[in-house]
């Protein structure tokens, strides 16, 4: 009887081992798929962050700040968008990856075009979609 409730109590713990590691298996692989996009959305809002202080920091929006600020932080975010389309290089083919890639391209123009209201609509709109796909599930 004790021989049958050890075999029993093995197999339980065999089957119990297999789930678990079926589980963790699943979730690895889920999240080796997310992990460009994560990374991908961590440029982005690095981009937007960089855009912003752009804009706040502009000649003669403060006082206190001089044009080689304004000059420096235009630096940073052709620094940030330049790190964005290399994120974007290291992606394969994705339809939304190429649509941000296109968009970048489009708006590599003068400064005071990634200072509208409607570049800031677009990058927001494909910033919200990255943020979808690095979600699980997403």
């Amino acid at each position: 009887m004790n021989e049958l409730l050890g075999l029993m109590l093995s197999l339980i713990a065999v089957f119990i081992a297999l789930r678990w590691y079926e589980y963790t298996r699943r979730r690895d692989a889920e999240t080796d798929a997310r992990r460009p996009w994560i990374e991908l959305h961590k440029s982005m809002v690095d981009v937007r962050a960089k855009r912003a202080m752009v804009q706040v920091s502009q000649p003669g929006a403060h006082a206190a700040s001089g044009p080689s600020s304004f000059v420096e932080l235009q630096k940073d975010y052709a620094l940030a968008v330049a790190q964005l389309q290399g994120q974007l290089d290291r992606l394969n083919d994705n339809p939304l990856q190429v649509e941000i890639s296109e968009f970048l391209k489009v708006s590599n123009k003068p400064t005071a075009y990634w200072q509208t209201p409607e570049y800031e609509t677009t990058f927001d709109s494909l910033c919200q979609k990255v943020a979808m796909k690095s979600r699980p599930n997403g």
